[in-house]
């Protein structure tokens, strides 16, 4: 039989929860703080693809729609945690009796807090998607990865749904009566926080999933030791994203029953995740070449071109045309990265100066072409 919320205040004495770890202002600042700092890596990531590559892509809008939802979240924050506060105030004793309006204004506190939720593992999720994006462009004409590929995002996607699945709806939807007996109970609790754990598991697992594809990548290249280390530490920043998982769970693990505590390190996580995702933007180290001084009358990247159209010429296959005018990345792949350190460009490495060395990979590229 369901307890009535007459009959609980009357038979229940708080405390119910634990009081809040941060004041509200400190709860709002910090929110509004990340988001702001994420928006600044986001404005600094488009304008650098805008300025390399003339345009958007697809791994980009999702990275954009990640930072709306982050947005948006704030924005929710801004009308739902005064009412959260209230009923921390209440459940832990500092408001007692209750005020007259407790089961609408907790309700319209469960209601907003669903929808945050919601909010952050989509967040999560938008941005593994935007890495398996790019990553999917770098390694399409490798068959095994591209396999590969599929796998981890059908994983990812399976992992976003259940992650979805198995929030404590009825914790958040369910008659006021219904939540006071059920979720501020020992077994609630452990319910919830089992929740929590899966949901951390599954972020985590399939972090360490997307963060391989990339690492099988530069393992098959041949590309100069300092951009592999580059390489390599850009890749492992989703190790950071990986830590804040952890570290949250590890924090509300103790503090369970303080929403303000958990929500507050959520909103730090997904902004993390947003700016992880900025600096990852690192199609540019594939795409362009440092040039210091003078620039050469033809480059490094024209003379690869030149090496790959050749080797496959030989084949038998056509070489890849470029489509119309597009951007330079769309050109080559990462089945061409290979080809980036031939052994021809071993004999031009005894050559006093980089020009030099190119004249040598370009007699090589002749004499290719010629056999």
């Amino acid at each position: 039989m369901a307890t009535t919320t007459s009959e609980f205040f009357k038979t229940q004495k708080p405390p119910f929860t634990d009081p809040p770890r941060v004041s509200h202002t400190v709860f709002m600042t910090t929110i509004w703080s990340v988001t702001a700092v994420s928006f600044l890596f986001l404005a600094v990531r488009l304008f650098s693809r805008f300025r390399t590559f003339k345009r958007f892509h697809k791994d980009d809008y999702m990275v954009m729609f990640s930072w709306l939802l982050s947005l948006l979240s704030a924005t929710c924050w801004h009308f739902v945690s005064p009412k959260m506060y209230e009923v921390q105030a209440i459940g832990s004793g500092d408001i007692w009796p209750p005020p007259d309006n407790v089961i609408r204004r907790t309700k319209q506190y469960f209601s907003g807090q669903l929808i945050v939720i919601a909010f952050f593992h989509s967040i999560l999720y938008f941005i593994k998607m935007s890495f398996l994006l790019f990553f999917k462009k770098l390694g399409k004409d490798i068959p095994a990865l591209t396999m590969y590929w599929y796998a981890v995002f059908a994983f990812t996607g399976g992992s976003f749904l259940v992650t979805l699945g198995t929030m404590d709806y009825q914790c958040m939807i369910s008659a006021f009566e219904d939540i006071l007996v059920k979720c501020l109970s020992s077994d609630g609790k452990a319910r919830i926080l089992f929740v929590l754990r899966l949901a951390t598991a599954l972020d985590v697992a399939t972090d360490c999933l997307v963060m391989t594809i990339p690492f099988s990548i530069l393992w098959r290249v041949r590309i100069p030791l300092h951009r592999r280390l580059a390489l390599y530490g850009i890749f492992s920043l989703v190790l950071i994203t990986i830590a804040f998982s952890l570290t949250r769970l590890a924090v509300i693990s103790h503090s369970l029953a303080d929403p303000s505590w958990l929500y507050m390190w959520s909103s730090i996580e997904q902004n993390i995740a947003i700016l992880v995702a900025c600096l990852g933007s690192f199609r540019t180290l594939f795409s362009t070449e440092s040039v210091i001084g003078p620039e050469p009358p033809f480059s490094l990247r024209q003379v690869t071109r030149e090496v790959i159209s050749g080797i496959r010429g030989q084949g038998g296959g056509q070489p890849r045309a470029r489509r119309g005018n597009g951007p330079p990345e769309d050109t080559w792949s990462a089945s061409d990265l290979p080809y980036m350190g031939p052994e021809v460009i071993e004999q031009g490495r005894e050559s006093a100066s980089a020009n030099s060395e190119l004249v040598v990979l370009k007699r090589n590229v002749v004499m290719m072409r010629n056999r």
